[in-house]
C-alpha cells in the first residue's frame, strides 16, 4: 500500500478556519526535524502538550483524518528535551501509516505556508484568505495556492524485463526547498512534467534524457500524491521502441539496466509508487 492509501477512514483537506482544541494533533517541524512524543510507532503531540512546552506558537488548521484535526505550528520556540525528533525524510519508514501520512502532508503544507509569507510579485507580507487555503497579497491582490508539482514515474519494459536505475550519489535533489542526496536503492526513470507538455510527452522525454531509449505503447497506470516533494505522481508503463542500448545521463544516474522479476529486491515495506511498480513486477502483476 502506498502512503496515501490509509487502512481506514478518510482524509479531508478542505480548509476551515477552525480554532485549535486541546486534543487536536500538532505537526511541529523545525529545521527538517519533526517533533514527536514517540518515534516508533510514530506519535504526534497534541495541542495541550505543545502548549505547555512552547512559547509564542501560532497554529493553523491543516486537515482532518478520520475526524481528528491536525494543525501546523508556526513561529515560537519549543523547550528542548520535552519531545523527541525524527528527520522528516525518514518518517516514511515508520508506522502507523495514518500518522506518517499526516506528518508528511503537514510538512508539505507548512513548507508552502512558510514560502508564501511574502508576495512573489511585490514583496508585501501576505494574508490568509478567510474561506479557502490561499494566501493573498493585500497590496497587489496576488493569490497564492499550494504548489503541486506533476511528475511521472515510468516502468520501461523490454523482453520481459524492467528497466531499473540508481541515482548518482553526487546528484543533489530538492524536496520542499531542502536539498538532499538520493537513495542508493534501485529506482525507476522519473521526472517532472515541463510546462506545455502532456504527461505522455514527459514520459518519452525523460526516458530519452536519462537512458537514451525511445519508447512506445505508453499507458497510464495510476496516480499518487508524494508530499515529500510536493508532487502529484503519475505512473506510466511503456515498452522500448527499437534499439535497447542504454546510454545513461551520468550526471544524474550511476546505473541503468534491465532486470528480470527474480532480480528485483522485495519492496513491500516501502510506500512509494516506484516501489509498488517494482513489487508488482517482481510478483508477476505487471509485464
Amino acid at each position: 500500500m502506498m502512503l496515501h492509501e490509509l487502512e481506514s477512514g478518510t482524509y479531508e483537506v478542505s480548509y476551515h478556519p477552525y480554532r485549535i482544541r486541546v486534543n487536536d494533533f500538532v505537526v511541529l517541524i523545525r529545521e527538517g526535524m519533526l517533533f514527536v512524543k514517540k518515534a516508533e510507532p510514530l506519535v504526534l503531540p497534541r495541542y495541550r502538550e505543545v502548549r505547555e512546552a512552547s512559547e509564542g506558537m501560532e497554529y493553523r488548521y491543516l486537515f482532518s483524518i478520520d475526524g481528528e484535526r491536525f494543525f501546523g505550528a508556526f513561529n515560537g520556540t519549543v523547550k528542548k528535551g520535552l519531545f523527541g525528533t525524527v528527520k522528516v525524510g525518514l518518517i516514511r519508514q515508520l508506522s502507523p501509516k495514518k500518522t506518517v501520512f499526516a506528518s508528511s502532508m503537514g510538512n508539505q503544507l507548512i513548507g508552502w505556508y512558510e514560502r508564501s509569507a511574502f508576495c512573489g510579485r511585490c514583496g508585501t507580507p501576505t494574508e490568509h484568505a478567510k474561506t479557502e487555503r490561499m494566501m493573498r497579497c493585500p497590496k497587489c491582490g496576488n493569490m497564492i495556492y499550494p504548489q503541486i508539482c506533476p511528475s511521472v514515474i515510468i516502468g520501461v519494459f523490454y523482453e520481459g524485463k524492467l528497466l531499473v536505475t540508481r541515482y548518482n550519489p553526487n546528484h543533489l535533489m530538492i524536496n520542499n526547498g531542502k536539498t538532499f542526496r538520493p537513495s542508493p536503492k534501485d529506482s525507476l526513470v522519473a521526472g517532472y512534467i515541463e510546462a506545455g507538455e502532456t504527461a505522455e510527452q514527459a514520459v518519452a522525454r525523460e526516458v530519452m534524457e536519462e537512458v537514451g531509449l525511445k519508447v512506445k505503447n505508453i499507458r497510464y497506470l495510476k496516480s499518487a500524491p508524494w508530499p515529500f516533494s510536493s508532487s502529484l505522481l503519475f505512473g506510466y508503463l511503456c515498452d522500448v521502441d527499437g534499439d535497447p542500448k542504454i546510454r545513461i545521463d551520468e550526471e544524474e544516474l550511476s546505473f541503468a539496466g534491465f532486470k528480470a522479476p527474480e532480480e528485483i529486491g522485495i519492496r513491500v515495506n516501502d510506500v512509494s509508487l516506484t516501489s509498488e511498480i517494482m513489487e508488482d513486477f517482481r510478483t508477476g502483476k505487471l509485464a
